[in-house]
């Protein structure tokens, strides 16, 4: 079953390094419907290795660039919807999409260069290299994204050292809790969210120019929350002044009527960044709860999206399905709520062990004390 982006609009001025160049136009159709169309330019600063040394290739994005109607797709129930360009003799660039209710995004932009080309890269040592990064692209339904700005990352052939994060940050203490709930178009409340949230997040620094580890708060009185329920998928997006979008994705088993939290995306534009920041994975399981009952944890929680972040949570309380109210229904605790609970009454039972045992061996020793007299 086709599973096609409507009539997906991506424009970018620049996407790596240096100069731009004309701007191309492609289109993924299938039965003569276009579901992916693209215009961009593009130009690649590429460092590779020769045998005495390293060497830096400007490559744009040419004219003569053209969509790989084998491997582009509109994606199925299977797979996703991706964009796959060739040009030259084996170069090519790819962008993978991933879809939710509200959303889409570009997941990965893949650019795979044939370093044989001598013309391109002279004495290059290798014979190709394949590049995966994420792109930071994201956009609601049924609109458009467009960028005229030149969109900079790196892509390098040669292997460097690792990037050293800066030292980690003075934590920002226990973020305050914000209730957030989602509406139909009827106005019913159809999910319920009540936390504190703290993000943990890594980026390349504009005032460091190094990638630096970041703990923020989300502000609840800055937030708005929105999103959608249906039958088996509900999500929930929290917008912090235009400049951090959160998205929640719950999704249900009818069968073992259990939900669990499968995807958590978030974008941001802080000032300090050099990029717009994203990050993503809509495979995930964690809050983990039965339907018809709301899911708590009041223990702090942390769900690792990638290494680049992470999402502490404080005091949770979450119902994504069978809302019946405006009111959580009763809670299935987390594990460490449920641990928690347990060591006061593992100390208290140990101690009455103890006060009891002291007793039994203060009445023995009194008995005996009794016996040793005898009447003369």
């Amino acid at each position: 079953m086709k599973r096609c982006l409507p009539w997906t609009a991506i424009a970018f001025a620049c996407i790596t390094v240096m100069g731009c160049v004309q701007a191309v136009t492609f289109e993924v159709t299938e039965n003569n419907s276009t579901c992916i169309k693209a215009e961009l330019s593009a130009s690649f600063l590429i460092t590779y290795n020769t045998s005495t040394s390293t060497r830096t290739a400007q490559v744009p994005l040419p004219d003569s660039a053209r969509v790989d109607t084998d491997r582009s797709t509109c994606g199925t129930n299977d797979s996703s919807p991706r964009l796959l360009v060739t040009f030259g003799p084996g170069h090519g660039l790819g962008l993978s999409f991933a879809t939710n209710t509200s959303l889409y995004s570009v997941t990965n932009l893949t650019v795979q260069f044939n370093l044989s080309d001598s013309a391109t890269f002279p004495e290059a040592n290798s014979s190709g290299e394949n590049v995966i990064f994420s792109m930071s692209v994201r956009a609601m339904f049924p609109s458009f994204f467009f960028c005229t700005k030149d969109r900079r990352s790196g892509i390098s052939h040669s292997r460097g050292p690792p990037t050293t994060a800066a030292p980690a940050p003075a934590p920002s203490g226990t973020p305050e809790s914000g209730f957030y709930s989602v509406k139909l178009k009827n106005n019913t409340v159809c999910l319920l969210a009540q936390m504190g949230l703290q993000f943990n997040i890594s980026y390349l620094s504009k005032s460091h120019n190094e990638v630096v580890r970041d703990v923020v708060n989300l502000d609840p009185s800055l937030t708005n929350s929105s999103g959608s329920c249906d039958a088996n998928r509900a999500t929930l997006v929290l917008t912090q002044d235009q400049r951090t979008i959160l998205n929640f994705t719950f999704s249900l088993n009818s069968t073992t009527r259990k939900y669990h939290l499968s995807g958590l995306a978030l974008s941001a534009n802080w000032s300090d960044m050099t990029t717009f920041f994203t990050a993503s994975d809509f495979s995930l399981d964690y809050l983990r709860s039965t339907l018809g009952l709301s899911y708590m944890c009041n223990a702090e929680q942390t769900l690792v999206v990638d290494a680049n972040f992470s999402l502490n949570t404080f005091k949770l309380q979450i119902q994504p399905f069978q809302v019946t109210t405006e009111q959580f229904a009763t809670a299935e605790e987390c594990q460490m709520d449920q641990d928690q609970m347990l060591i006061p009454i593992i100390v208290g039972a140990a101690l009455a062990g103890l006060v009891l045992i002291v007793l039994i061996a203060y009445l023995i020793g009194r008995k005996r004390s009794q016996a040793g007299y005898q009447t003369i």
